[in-house]
């Protein structure tokens, strides 16, 4: 199996992304890899590396967009967060067992 080797890319650590039209969703990428050396050639492609890298060997995957099952997917958890998770946050219907905090302010 031949060495994989990686030159002029550089890692960067990205925080939490929010998707603009969509405020509720949002998502934490662990890391950023930029090709300096073909970044002009690769910026108009529509697509993302998934990438497992060990001390043994590397695994990419080309990961192409699917319009139809993302739109799905933001639909269905929308709808999960406004009629499940934020009904629950404010009201707190299910039992926690939870013992009262005194905040003294």
């Amino acid at each position: 199996m031949a060495e994989n080797t990686i030159k002029d890319v550089k890692i960067q650590r990205k925080g939490f992304w929010k998707i603009h039209l969509y405020p509720e969703l949002g998502c934490r990428k662990d890391l950023l890899c930029v090709d300096e050396l073909n970044a002009n050639k690769r910026n108009n492609l529509h697509f993302c590396d998934f990438v497992i890298w060990s001390s043994r060997r590397m695994i990419v995957e080309i990961i192409w967009p699917d319009v139809q099952f993302f739109k799905d997917l933001c639909s269905s958890l929308i709808n999960l967060y406004h009629n499940i998770l934020l009904p629950e946050y404010i009201k707190m219907k299910i039992p926690r067992r939870l013992m009262p905090v005194d905040l003294n302010i």
